[in-house]
């Protein structure tokens, strides 16, 4: 009879289970694993999701700051301005000076001319010379107006206040010494911000000042305009050096990365090519013991030499990115390209010839401004001398004032048309007179009557019968 062991069955049961009891922590830890790596990657995929948000996030934020214009605001444009014209801002200062002195220059002119008008009564001495005390006493007549004129240009808005000087004295040879003035004293906004107030017809009826202490002032003891803009936007003026400050900027940026490309590469860049960290090491040693070494004296080492210099075809595409930038600075403000460093720009002869037409058209609206601002300031101040002074009014209607500039095609125009027909006596001289600048033409007339008079009476003395024979005479005795 064979004995079974109990045990024996209790031992393959265990030795069973453990085998199991294994295969199951095997495959256990293998499924760890696998959760450890799903874990892992999903753990990735959505630090690659957060990683698109952020790039998204940053694509639209660069979208919205990616604009032509930085400066959508009047105060901030301004005042960039004022600061790259007087050397104060970071970028644009090279081209802000010159835009706005040559605009100013070219709406200015040469000088205030002063023309009678045609009327049935000729203007009296005395409107002359109060007119002319007028202009010299605020300047209007010297550097003063040009300065006038350049904050115009700079702000695309004027503000000119009239106040009466009851302690100024003037003398005039026709009506002897007089007391007052009207003064003219020009506001900048940058100094002292204001807003215009306009009636129910559109024009400015009084200005505000944010300075409390400065008072208010009411029509008709300012004259107010503005360039560009919209219509009935009074207090929003758009002057064109406003529409160049990103091309100046970028411009001047093109020239400063020009420079700095010139800095670190005018010159070969010297490379020396070791096979080993002692060799590179050796070589730097005895480049620091020759602090002066030039690349034209010898050096001799166990290394490779030779000279490196980069791709330059980055700098034709930052001077290409200049010249548009110039070009579109032209544009904007009629400016020619030559007066901007484009010299080389301008070859075509014809373009040369037709300059100061193009010049003048591209500042004609700016010029009308002005001198409509001119003619009804001395209008108001006309108006004021005669309520403040208690004497005989000014008659500011006999005058009318222009800024006087000329170009070639239009002294070619006086030269074939005008002074032909005024010899042919088919036009008076004064309408020849008054199209020429600076020359008054009142005053022209009235020196070549007085000269027509004096030879007049010297050929009479010349040929008074009788005369010549005594002569002859005196002469034989």
């Amino acid at each position: 009879m064979v004995m079974i062991n109990p045990f024996s069955k209790l031992k393959a049961v265990a030795a069973y289970t453990k085998t199991v009891t294994r295969a199951y922590q095997r495959r256990i830890a293998k499924q760890e694993k696998l959760l450890a790596v799903s874990a892992n990657w999903l753990g990735g995929y959505e630090a690659a999701i957060q990683n698109a948000q952020i790039l998204i996030s940053d694509y639209n934020s660069a979208e919205e700051s990616y604009t032509g214009n930085s400066y959508k605001d009047y105060g901030s444009a301004t005042e960039e301005i004022a600061n790259r014209y007087t050397c104060k801002a970071d970028w644009g200062t090279a081209f802000m000076g010159p835009v706005i002195d040559i605009r100013a220059s070219l709406i200015s002119g040469n000088k205030i001319n002063i023309k009678e008008k045609k009327a049935e009564k000729k203007a009296r001495p005395q409107d002359a010379e109060w007119l002319n005390e007028f202009l010299d006493t605020n300047g209007l007549n010297d550097y003063r107006f040009m300065e006038m004129v350049t904050s115009t240009e700079m702000e695309g808005r004027l503000l000119w206040q009239l106040e009466w000087d009851k302690e100024y004295a003037w003398d005039t040879g026709s009506s002897g010494s007089k007391s007052g003035m009207v003064r003219v004293i020009p506001h900048l906004w940058l100094d002292n911000k204001y807003e215009i107030e306009k009636d129910k017809y559109g024009d400015a009826e009084t200005v505000e000042f944010s300075d409390e202490s400065q008072r208010s002032l009411k029509s008709p003891e300012f004259v107010y305009r503005r360039f560009g803009g919209l219509m009935g936007k009074i207090n929003d003026p758009v002057q064109k050096a406003w529409r160049t400050l990103t091309y100046a900027e970028a411009a001047e940026k093109c020239l400063r990365d020009l420079r700095q490309i010139d800095h670190h590469y005018v010159g070969p860049r010297p490379v020396f090519v070791c096979k080993t960290a002692d060799e590179a090491k050796l070589v730097r040693e005895e480049i620091a013991k020759r602090p002066n070494w030039k690349i034209t004296a010898p050096f001799i080492v166990t290394a490779d030499y030779k000279f490196v210099q980069p791709n330059m075809d980055h700098v034709l595409t930052l001077i290409k990115e200049f010249y548009i930038n110039i070009q579109t600075i032209s544009s904007i403000t009629g400016i020619p390209v030559h007066w901007l460093a484009l010299v080389d720009l301008m070859s075509n002869r014809s373009t040369a010839d037709d300059l100061g037409d193009m010049t003048e058209l591209a500042v004609s609206t700016e010029r009308q401004i002005v001198t409509s601002a001119l003619n009804e300031l001395v209008k108001k101040a006309a108006v004021m001398q005669e309520d403040k002074s208690k004497q005989t009014g000014v008659d500011y209607a006999a005058f009318d004032l222009s800024l006087s500039i000329i170009t070639d095609e239009q002294w070619r125009h006086l030269k074939e048309v005008y002074l032909p027909a005024a010899e042919k006596r088919l036009l008076p001289v004064k309408q020849l007179l008054d199209k020429m600048p600076d020359i008054n033409a009142a005053d022209a007339l009235k020196e070549l009557e007085e000269q027509n008079k004096a030879n007049a009476a010297f050929m009479f003395k010349e040929n008074i019968p009788g005369e010549e024979g005594e002569e002859e005479e005196e002469s034989e005795e």
